[in-house]
């Protein structure tokens, strides 16, 4: 149904009362511990276990009967690691009814290595450990992951008893690294294209998502946007981070949404969101940020944030329903800080 649209460039510089504060008050800080540990370069990988997904599957396990045990059903692969090494498991291969399931004590990397699998009715990839995943999409190489049907994310629901929130789902911290590509296409009505119930890291890579019935990044600690390219396009919303904050310093971000580009939305429930020291503040402290929200009412939000909104440095290109909808703190008195980030809104009106 054709749609006539009118744009209109608005300067925030105008936008009357939506910076109100000249002193913005102290920017997130990482964990310094976290920090460290993100860190991939400072570790050596002790054992590398392959696994390549073709007609069937081929699993090359060093660590066998040593604390790494690989089960397959099908094309479907479940490996339990309790060993204290450093493990890689490396992911290749092409088939479209597959998946892989790890459970872990200790950290470890996830490299996809040219993997392109298709699940059905769960997640293709689905890390239930609470350990940190280093991700790494190998140089180079080209990986998709999707997921088919509808299925019951729920852990206090569904049969398996885990949660299974997204295409690629970990319970545990994601570190990304890496200079492939990465691209997932969310099918789950239910689902996220990434979901951790951690906090994602992206140092690097290019991560392509290509549908998501609901968030494209589902986070619930906090978002780190270091490097690389994240795009997004027709999804619902961008990137929901529940529990904890964005901060975003440097890569590209591009997203079409049906709804919202990026948020927390920690306080959106009153009646159960009551820790007044959770922090969901979003700071740009630079990267090129582009978010196109397609809702043509005043609930499309550009940048939401339950905090307050830190733009310091930076580019922010947002095309929004309505002006009022591109950059939205919840909270009452000085919530918008903007101290140098350069950022053009383009609004459209039937």
């Amino acid at each position: 149904m054709a749609m006539k649209k009118i744009l209109k460039w608005v300067s925030l510089l105008l936008a009357a009362g939506l910076f109100s504060c000249n002193t913005p008050e102290p920017l997130p800080q990482e964990d310094d511990d976290d920090e460290n540990k993100d860190l991939i370069e400072n570790y050596t990988v002790e054992a590398v276990v392959s696994i390549t997904y073709r007609g069937s599957v081929t699993v090359e396990n060093p660590l066998e009967g040593q604390g790494v045990l690989i089960v397959t059903d099908g094309n479907n692969v479940v490996c339990t690691s309790t060993t204290d090494k450093l493990v890689e498991f490396r992911l290749s291969g092409d088939n479209n009814d597959a998946s892989f399931t790890l459970y872990s004590d200790k950290r470890y990397v996830l490299t996809l290595n040219g993997i392109k699998m298709k699940s059905a009715g769960r997640p293709a990839i689905n890390l239930q450990s609470s350990k940190r995943c280093y991700l790494v999409i190998a140089d180079n190489t080209d990986n998709y992951l999707a997921d088919s049907g509808t299925y019951d994310t729920d852990k206090d629901t569904n049969e398996s008893h885990t949660d299974l929130k997204g295409v690629l789902f970990s319970e545990g911290q994601l570190v990304v690294s890496g200079n492939g590509v990465l691209k997932i296409d969310a099918n789950n009505a239910n689902g996220h294209a990434i979901a951790t119930d951690e906090y994602l890291r992206m140092r690097s890579g290019n991560i392509q998502i290509g549908k998501s019935s609901k968030q494209a990044l589902h986070i619930k600690d906090y978002w780190l946007m270091e490097g690389g390219t994240l795009t997004a396009d027709m999804v619902n919303d961008g990137a929901k981070i529940t529990k904890g904050y964005i901060h975003i310093t440097g890569g590209t971000v591009n997203m079409t949404v049906n709804d919202d580009g990026i948020l927390t939305s920690y306080g959106d429930d009153v009646a159960n969101d009551t820790d007044p020291d959770i922090n969901t503040d979003i700071t740009i402290d630079g990267g090129d940020i582009t978010i196109f929200s397609m809702k043509t009412k005043s609930s499309g939000y550009g940048i939401r944030s339950t905090g307050n909104l830190y733009l310091n440095q930076g580019t922010l290109n947002l095309t929004v329903y309505s002006a009022a909808t591109a950059l939205v703190a919840d909270y009452e008195g000085c919530s918008v800080y903007r101290n140098g980030a350069q950022i053009n809104i383009v609004s459209s009106t039937d």
